[in-house]
């Protein structure tokens, strides 16, 4: 009788270790205390603002105004992050000429790019873009959407994946074409 209650006593104790011991395995193997404390501080931005415009003026005239319901500023990467943006951009005589809206995006200043996601609009002229994931060099005035896109031009619709264009809508390059509406001569360069 008295063997029987040590093997259970001992069951106990394996019972109650085996979880002590994964959980240690499980930490031991995660990140250092270092690197927890740097995971958490690249998470947190140095700067949080709601409500949100940034004007870039060159002149005496706006040329740009991003609108957003949130920013949150990271020094150290120097980058810019925006929730629920608008941004638009003007001519010299203050006329719009171009406006995209996403719920998202991330601003570099190392790489001067804009990455834009989620319900992703781009609106210039009569010219329409849809997609979920926008990235627009702002030194060579190029973007790329890496998946699916549609561009609407009055009643034409062309979808396709991995855009690449100029912001004028003049050069695009787009895999996997698709088209919708009437074609003439007129707009054959849509």
């Amino acid at each position: 009788m008295r063997q029987i209650n040590v093997m259970k006593s001992q069951h106990r104790s394996v019972t109650l270790i085996l979880p002590v011991l994964l959980a240690m395995f499980a930490i031991s193997c995660d990140l250092t205390e270092q690197q927890y404390y740097e995971k958490i501080r690249t998470k947190n931005a140095e700067e949080q603002s709601d409500n949100v415009e940034i004007y870039e003026i060159k002149d005496n005239n706006v040329m740009r105004k991003i609108l957003a319901d949130k920013v949150e500023r990271f020094y150290e990467k120097k980058q810019l992050e925006a929730y629920v943006v608008t941004i638009i951009d003007f001519d010299e005589e203050g006329n719009e000429i171009m406006n995209l809206t996403a719920e998202k995006m991330t601003i570099s200043e190392n790489d001067d790019e804009y990455t834009a996601s989620g319900n992703v609009v781009v609106k210039k002229e009569s010219n329409y873009l849809y997609t979920e994931l926008l990235v627009w060099d702002q030194i060579y005035d190029t973007i790329y959407a890496p998946g699916e896109v549609t561009l609407v031009r009055e009643d034409n619709v062309v979808k396709g994946v991995e855009l690449r264009s100029d912001i004028e809508f003049k050069n695009i390059s787009l895999n996997k074409v698709t088209a919708e509406g009437k074609l003439d001569e007129k707009n054959i360069d849509f």
